[in-house]
């Protein structure tokens, strides 16, 4: 759930930086046909697929890294509750 939550908002904040760098200035009367070819959106299409795909490759990388830190947090929780137990006897300490 937290990974779609993320990888959305990663998605949504391109796409917004999107909007912002390649519309023109608010005050222009210009066509937006004539600024921008289809060439040039097909490779900022290209740009967002490659850059959607690192983001989920992130936030997996971010999940991954959570899930190994709360697993070493349990086991030193394990370990603080744990009861030390005396060694077994030797020859050395019968």
């Amino acid at each position: 759930m937290r990974t779609t939550i993320l990888a959305a908002l990663l998605v949504g904040a391109s796409l917004a930086l999107c909007a912002q760098t390649m519309s023109p200035p608010a005050t222009a009367a210009v066509n937006p046909a004539a600024v921008v070819t289809r060439e040039q959106l097909e490779q900022r299409l290209t740009e967002l697929k490659a850059g959607k795909e690192q983001a989920i490759a992130n936030v997996n990388a971010f999940e991954g890294a959570i899930q190994e830190t709360l697993r070493w947090l349990d086991e030193l929780d394990k370990a603080s509750t744990e009861k030390p137990t005396a060694p077994a006897p030797t020859e050395n300490n019968k």
